[in-house]
């Protein structure tokens, strides 16, 4: 799709937009070759993320979009233009013939993407906020660490990739080529202060994430704290019964109340007894 702006946004044929003083165009891989060869863009399509030239000729790599500059055009390639089709609709709709330069396309285009990046935000607080109330709860999944570990791995790649965006930002208000006008430089610090909110907030949930791993591993400890005290409750009762039972159980001729009717009633009152005292005891120290 290629359009020209006259009152407004006017769809045109390649072969128009060539032939145009100034083009916006939005296609697809399939389609880059054949329009390639008409705008004279690099023969081997751009796929690392930044800022490169080509002659006269900028692109602008965003993971799977590439924006190529040039004076008389601006043209949008995308890896799946379903899937960003709205966004340059969106885009359409806030240009006129007034204000459809280079630089305000590419920062409406890139506002569009960043607006976008937000609601993504928005996911991964859900999902954290999710996973901090299993911990409350104390019904984490057994494999919470994994998720808080891929969820974190996610945030770091995001402040990355806004790291180079920020690159790039730095590098289209160098302005090389003069390809864009002086007041629509303005638009390039809009930019810059999105991105700077943006890995503010990917970093405070990075931040989240690492106090979440930190408060599932002391609810781990928690309930193995409990556990091991129950264990030890439990030896210090039984101890005495096992000396007890022990001292009881020797075979010696002279034992007391080895031949008594009354030895197991005694052995059994004295055990009642000691386990008694030891539960009492055990709550009086808490």
């Amino acid at each position: 799709m290629f359009y020209t702006f006259r009152d407004e946004a006017e769809n045109i044929t390649v072969e128009e937009a060539k032939a145009c003083d100034f083009s916006l165009g939005y296609i697809g891989i399939s389609e880059y070759d054949e329009v390639g060869r008409l705008f004279d863009l690099p023969k081997n399509r751009v796929e690392t993320l930044g800022y490169c030239k080509y002659g006269e000729c900028v692109c602008v790599c965003l993971d799977k979009i590439k924006i190529f500059i040039r004076h008389s055009f601006v043209i949008i390639v995308c890896d799946n233009p379903k899937e960003k089709l709205p966004i340059f609709q969106n885009v359409l709709s806030k240009l006129d013939s007034t204000d459809a330069g280079r630089g305000k396309i590419v920062y409406t285009f890139c506002d569009e993407l960043l607006t976008e990046e937000a609601g993504i935000h928005a996911e991964f607080q859900k999902t954290l906020a999710k996973l901090e109330k299993q911990i409350l709860d104390g019904k984490q999944s057994e494999n919470l660490n994994r998720i808080l570990y891929c969820e974190k791995q996610k945030c770091i790649s995001k402040n990355n990739y806004y790291s180079k965006v920020q690159n790039i930002i730095e590098e289209l208000k160098d302005n090389d080529f003069e390809l864009f006008d002086e007041a629509e430089l303005k638009y390039f610090d809009n930019l810059s202060d999105k991105i700077a909110r943006l890995r503010d907030d990917v970093r405070m949930i990075i931040d989240s994430t690492v106090h979440l791993r930190d408060a599932y591993q002391s609810a781990i400890d928690l309930k193995l704290n409990n556990t091991m005290k129950l264990f030890t409750v439990v030896t210090v009762i039984f101890a005495p019964l096992g000396f007890i039972t022990g001292w009881f159980g020797m075979n010696f001729k002279n034992m007391p109340l080895v031949s008594s009717p009354y030895g197991v009633a005694v052995a059994g009152i004295v055990s009642v007894a000691v386990t008694v005292g030891m539960i009492v005891w055990l709550k009086l120290k808490r």
